[in-house]
This record gives structure tokens, C-alpha cells and sequence, in this order.
């Protein structure tokens, strides 16, 4: 019990000092101006970008779903954007907002063949990896990656450049490797005030018994 307790603690602190979100799911109306309009009632920001891509390639006016990243100045002001708009609908879709806890993405739908000299070799080009791994799937199921990049902006771009692309044969699917979760208040723990002499002989006493002596023969129940 000691140690998942110091691990929560030490997983609330890590939270309590994220000061950047995500915002996935963004309409192609919202570009930098909106977001920054939208998410700067919550606190100062350092930065707040739309990236987007196009699959296709370039000049083709096709674009991938917007995704947002936002700097604020305190983890507090990052906490408050995540508990006031995720899930609220911007410009006509709802959007998912949640704290930037890392800077991997998730890979899915690898074929067995794929290893983690062939996941760093698709992934290199989007930034620097710190780490690769790949966890083998059972005998005809597909694999699940992970990459964890030296930035955020990294695994942004690396979400929308390669979701959806054909890797070995095979669309794979890329995702931020997220949660939801914003700082959790410890709630400190009542301290039990010591009672005084007067208030303890006035305490009830339960199941307690007394012992009467030296009673007279003729004293009966």
C-alpha cells in the first residue's frame, strides 16, 4: 500500500506542474486567432497554434481534423482550461481538451513485421526520439507502438502527418497517448481534537460495568 500511495503522490505532483493541453477534434474554422480568443479567458498563454496538414499533399485543399496545443504561463490556468472546455462544442463540434502529459503518441494496427528500427525510421522524420517500442501482438494479430518524442509539437505533427498512413502494407492508426486527467485537491485529513477532563467525564461509556461492595444481607436485586 506505501508504494501505490507514493506513486499516486508523485503522479498528482507530475500533473500538478503540466502547464500545456491538447485540443483535438477541431472544426477547419478554428485557426490560431479562435483558439487563442477561446482558451485565453482561463489564464496568460505563452502560446496557442492550430496544426493541420494536408493529406494529400500540398494544394490539394483537403486537411486533417485541427489539433491544438497551448503553453499557458501556470499549471493552474492549464487546469482550469481542461475542467471548462473539454467536451464543450466549438464552432460546431465538441472538443477534447486535455493536459499534455507526455509527448508520445500511440500506434496501432502494426503488422507483425514491423519492429523498432522500422517505427523510428517512419517516425524520424517528425522530430527527435527519445524512445520506441513495439509489443508483438499474438500469432496473427497486429502489433501496438509507442514513440515518445522531445516535444510536444513533435508528437502533434507526428499524429497528423502518419495516422491513416500505410506502413508495411497496413493503415496504422496514431494518437496522442492521453488521459483526461487534471490535478486532483488533496483533501488534508481531519485532526481529532483531544477532549478535556470535563468533556471526557461527560463522554458516554459503553458496555461498562460496576462492581458495588460491603452490601447489607437484606439488599436484594
Amino acid at each position: 500500500q506505501g508504494g501505490a500511495s507514493e506513486a499516486t503522490c508523485e503522479t498528482q505532483e507530475y500533473v500538478s506542474e503540466v502547464s500545456s493541453v491538447y485540443v483535438k477534434n477541431l472544426d477547419d474554422s478554428v485557426g490560431d486567432t479562435k483558439l487563442r480568443q477561446t482558451f485565453s479567458a482561463f489564464g496568460n498563454m505563452s502560446s496557442a497554434k492550430v496544426y493541420r496538414v494536408d493529406p494529400m499533399g500540398a494544394g490539394s485543399g483537403a486537411k486533417t481534423p485541427g489539433l491544438g496545443l497551448i503553453s499557458y504561463k501556470s499549471p493552474e490556468d492549464a487546469a482550469k482550461a481542461v475542467e471548462n472546455m473539454n467536451g464543450k462544442v466549438l464552432n460546431g463540434k465538441p472538443a477534447e481538451v486535455v493536459l499534455a502529459l507526455s509527448n508520445e503518441v500511440n500506434v496501432k494496427n502494426l503488422v507483425a513485421s514491423v519492429d523498432e528500427a522500422k517505427l523510428r525510421q517512419e517516425f524520424g522524420p517528425f522530430g527527435t526520439i527519445a524512445s520506441a517500442k513495439v509489443q508483438k501482438g499474438a500469432k496473427g494479430a497486429t502489433s501496438t507502438g509507442s514513440v515518445n518524442f522531445s516535444s510536444p509539437e513533435e508528437a502533434v505533427n507526428a499524429v497528423l502527418q502518419m495516422n491513416a498512413k500505410i506502413v508495411a502494407g497496413k493503415p496504422i492508426t496514431v494518437d496522442l497517448a492521453q488521459t483526461s486527467q487534471t490535478p486532483t485537491k488533496q483533501t488534508p485529513p481531519t485532526k481529532q481534537t483531544p477532549l478535556t477532563k470535563q468533556a471526557q467525564a461527560k463522554k458516554p461509556i459503553k458496555n461498562a460495568s460496576v462492581f458495588v461492595k460491603n452490601l447489607d444481607a437484606s439488599v436484594d436485586d
